[in-house]
């Protein structure tokens, strides 16, 4: 008998069917991945069995028992805990404060016990081999460490199915490899994996089997190792994924002209590039590098300390985002959630924030306008929603990037800044918004795209700078592109010519 059984699970939303009699199962100490495109119900299940969410039909039966939780506390009680894709950590706690958060163990007359919370706060961490000082605060940690963190309180609190969304998709290389070091020990243990990525390649690397899901609904199963590549990708996309080869583009003269620009983080240190108009430009290095900082200062989201900024030659000053939007500068930022979209607006909202001026009459939105603008983009990006005025934060993750993706995108602006503008979002939208990236190169944008996948770098862009510590190591020519080529040059390694030392 499977330690955890799913048999017709099914949940409907206001006439929207979320899942339509799901079925699967998972052994003690197996990893089963979950594969599916953005929409197709994932993330439901994995909150019905996390207790966040109530299922309107079907049976769960852990260890031979048949469960209902109502509530995360429910679920943890019974041994199921999610790892969620965004966390929400509290940065301003200690490690052991956050551990042990709203379950602490005190002695008599109600006093914390505070020298066995220690030492068992460090054995947690031991775990998962997190090597901090458990006073440390958490907002100092690393994503990686925060994710590790993260596991070590679910397994503190007696795990026995973790369940992991996207568990990698802000982490380094490194990160991740610590990260599947953790799990791969506690598969070991007994613990049952269920694993939700985007990425075929850890999929094919670490799970033992792969449940599909489209639509609600399942879709196929992979059960033999070793996993290819190709059929993960079908089953995640639900259908076969072709991938467009980058036309050739005409670049016409510099569009942005960045010259000595210093941000907060990396105050000592300059950044001077230029992107031609319909060119894409790669934005590269580790995390903490000063990517997003580049971007931010860029758009007046963060105040730069200093530097000059050109558009098709002409000086512009930046100080907030306004100044951003009139020079025809536009940012897809990486936090989504705070800086993406608004979760309490409609899709249709959302996607006309950035052009409300466009068209408007007498100061009064054109609602004609805004409503075909919306249609136009949901259709072009292939966004799943119940209509255009469902709420943003009803729609999956990757649907929701979709959405800050477009707001922007409808504006067509002169300068397009990207921050991983393809986190959380499934194979198949990441080619369509690929290929909106291109459209609008094509169109004569200039491009900067900053992301920790290297691979979409390479694929994407006809050029790719390098930062390390907030400076310029290095630039490769299309040509020169190589996964080991940009490691070198982001970890020190390497300096090409020509880069600031």
């Amino acid at each position: 008998m499977p330690f955890l059984a799913v048999d017709g699970l099914s949940k409907r939303y206001a006439g929207v069917v979320a899942l339509d009699g799901v079925s699967l199962h998972v052994d003690r100490g197996e990893w089963l991945a979950v594969a599916g495109s953005n929409g197709a119900g994932k993330s439901t299940l994995m909150r019905i069995l996390a207790g966040l969410e109530t299922r309107d039909a079907g049976r769960i039966v852990l260890d031979g028992a048949p469960i209902a939780a109502r509530s995360a506390r429910e679920a943890k009680a019974l041994g199921i805990a999610l790892i969620p894709q965004e966390r929400s950590l509290c940065a301003n706690l200690t490690i052991e404060d956050h551990l042990f958060l709203g379950r602490e163990r005190t002695r008599r007359f109600g006093f914390v016990d505070h020298r066995g919370r220690r030492e068992r706060a460090a054995s947690a961490l031991a775990r998962v081999e997190l090597d901090v000082p458990p006073t440390l605060s958490v907002g100092k940690l690393s994503t990686g460490n925060q994710q590790l963190l993260e596991i070590a309180r679910a397994l503190d609190e007696q795990a026995r199915v973790l369940i992991l969304d996207e568990p990698t998709s802000s982490l380094t290389p490194h990160e991740s490899e610590r990260l599947f070091a953790a799990l791969a020990r506690e598969r070991e243990r007994g613990v049952a994996l269920l694993y939700v990525s985007h990425r075929a390649t850890e999929i094919v690397a670490y799970a033992d089997r792969v449940v599909g899901l489209t639509d609600g609904k399942n879709s196929g199963e992979l059960v033999r190792r070793p996993l290819a590549t190709e059929a993960v990708i079908v089953l995640m996309a639900g259908r076969a994924v072709t991938r467009a080869t980058p036309t050739p583009r005409e670049f016409g003269p510099p569009r942005l002209a960045v010259e000595e620009l210093r941000t907060r983080r990396h105050a000592r240190e300059i950044v001077t590039l230029d992107i031609r108009a319909g060119e894409i430009v790669g934005l590269a290095g580790l995390i903490g590098a000063g990517r997003s900082e580049v971007l931010r200062a860029l758009f007046g989201a963060d105040r730069a300390l200093g530097g000059r900024l050109r558009v098709d030659g002409t000086r512009v000053e930046v100080a907030s985002p306004r100044d951003a939007m009139r020079a025809g500068i536009a940012l897809v930022p990486e936090d989504r959630p705070t800086d993406g979209v608004v979760q309490d607006a409609s899709v249709r909202a959302n996607i006309g924030m950035a052009s409300l001026r466009e068209g408007a009459r007498r100061g009064f939105v054109d609602s004609g306008a805004e409503r075909a603008r919306a249609r136009t983009w949901i259709e072009r990006l292939g966004i799943k929603t119940r209509s255009d005025r469902s709420l943003v934060r009803k729609l999956s993750g990757g649907n929701q990037q979709k959405v800050a993706f477009a707001k922007w995108l409808a504006r067509t602006p002169r300068v397009l800044l990207l921050d991983e503008p393809t986190r959380g979002v499934d194979v198949g939208a990441k080619e369509e918004i690929h290929r909106c990236i291109e459209d609008a190169a094509r169109r004569g944008a200039a491009v900067l795209v900053a992301s920790g996948e290297l691979d979409e770098l390479m694929r994407l862009c006809d050029r790719i700078v390098v930062l390390q510590r907030g400076a310029i190591r290095g630039e490769l020519a299309r040509s020169q592109f190589s996964e080991r080529g940009i490691l070198e040059l982001a970890t020190g390694a390497a300096i090409a010519p020509g880069a600031h030392a």
